[in-house]
């Protein structure tokens, strides 16, 4: 005798779509290029920025640090220094720095150019690393005590033309983590594509549309929907007709569940943010134009109004210690 048993999945589904919020922040907003956004317990934004300072590729050699992602638990990545830094709430001096200043390397203790920190409740925390030709492209899982670095994967860019094999990274942009599934996700950001893990470092599903392109720069999950949402970037060398934009993609199938946009289309977006508290507000960073902007569902009226913080005072205490060395630039 056979039992045929049926289990039901719920589609995921959302009564409205993401829309820009115009009314959003309410005050005048003024901001460098955004290197990285992130959204706290409490529906709290932080904007980590470039300031004054400008990164492109006319600029080769450089005196100063490169502010690269926040994250809400205030690890901070800086590109160039290859060093990650832990600030309390409130302070603007770093408790801990990990890594080596001005100096990258491919041993456990060192970072190369680090994009991104996904944190844990246990203190545990990932960071993904190696914008740059000369370096690994690696995701490292770091202890609460950080008495010991864990490699999880250690990764060579595959070169042009080739298609890369799940596990293989070039440029991991931003990493994300659902304690709730147990899953980290990684986008992969030359390759157009996001590759989720579970904690331990083995590989689990790729995730990867047309709809990307050949960049894709972020991702942040939603710890209430098991979504995952994510920006894309401008091709430079690839479709001529592709769009800049958001999606919405349900983290255990990869089915694309929305695509999203503002009004006058994303430019140049590097990072996204998502308020934990409701999964109601997206936070989109972009580098040009230097803005940050805030997408709501219609139905927003259980989500929190949150705060500004911005995020002015590292770049401020980092110049007296990177001035004194010339570096070469990130371009990230």
């Amino acid at each position: 005798m056979y039992v045929c048993m049926y289990v039901y999945v719920p589609e995921i589904h959302f009564d409205h779509p993401l829309q820009l919020n115009t009314s959003w922040p309410g005050v005048e907003l003024t901001v460098g290029q955004v290197g990285g956004v992130s959204v706290d317990q409490r529906g709290n934004l932080y904007v980590f920025h470039r300031g004054s300072r400008v990164w492109n590729a006319a600029c080769v050699i450089c005196r100063v640090s490169v502010p690269s992602v926040v994250s809400v638990c205030h690890l901070l990545c800086q590109c160039v220094i290859c060093c990650v830094f832990k600030i309390p709430a409130g302070s603007d001096t770093p408790t801990l720095t990990i890594g080596h200043r001005f100096q990258h390397g491919e041993e456990l203790t060192f970072f190369c150019k680090p994009t991104d920190v996904a944190v844990l409740s246990s203190g545990e925390f990932f960071v993904s690393d190696g914008v740059s030709a000369v370096c690994l492209s690696l995701l490292t899982c770091v202890s609460a005590e950080v008495s010991v670095s864990v490699d999880l994967c250690v990764c060579r860019c595959v070169c042009a033309g080739v298609s890369p094999p799940p596990g293989t990274f070039d440029v991991p942009h931003s990493v994300t983590v659902s304690e709730g599934t147990g899953q980290l996700c990684v986008a992969d950001r030359e390759n157009g594509r996001v590759q989720c893990f579970d904690l331990e470092g083995n590989f689990d599903h790729l995730i990867r549309h047309k709809e990307f392109g050949p960049r894709l720069f972020a991702v942040e999950v939603c710890p209430l929907r098991g979504v995952l949402y994510a920006v894309n970037g401008p091709a430079y060398d690839g479709p001529s007709d592709l769009t800049v934009q958001g999606f919405t993609v349900d983290m255990s199938s990869g089915q694309l569940l929305e695509s999203w946009n503002i009004p006058q289309g994303l430019r140049n977006p590097h990072d996204l943010a998502v308020d934990p508290t409701t999964c109601g507000s997206v936070y989109v960073g972009e580098l040009n134009p230097r803005v940050v902007w805030k997408l709501t569902r219609a139905d927003r009226s259980t989500t929190p109004t949150p705060h500004l913080h911005m995020d002015t005072q590292i770049g401020r205490s980092c110049l007296c210690v990177v001035s004194v060395c010339l570096v070469s630039l990130c371009l990230v």
